[in-house]
């Protein structure tokens, strides 16, 4: 690796900046109706993480509990703070 190319890129990348209305959608909370839509289009035949909870039962009651899940979102996001449930027992992945 060229190392002067490298930190050339680097402080070039340094300087940009996303646009305010990126930033904003971003930072905004998640909400019950894109919770529900999200488990709504969950794939069958598969679970999400160790709890072996088919996907199909996410999708039948996504109206029962896509409020618990933005609830349970926003709050991580209010108190910058996971829940130590997720942490042991799922994966995250940042997006």
């Amino acid at each position: 690796i060229d190392q002067h190319a490298a930190g050339v890129l680097l402080a070039r990348l340094g300087r940009k900046q996303i646009l305010d209305a990126s930033r904003d959608a971003l930072e905004a909370d998640i909400s019950e109706g894109e919770c529900m839509e999200t488990m709504e289009q969950l794939p069958e035949g598969k679970q999400a993480g160790p709890s072996r909870i088919p996907n199909e039962v996410f999708k039948k009651l996504a109206r029962h509990f896509a409020p618990k899940m933005a609830a349970m979102l926003k709050e991580a996001g209010e108190k910058r703070h996971t829940p130590q449930t997720l942490l042991r027992r799922g994966h995250m992945y940042v997006i």
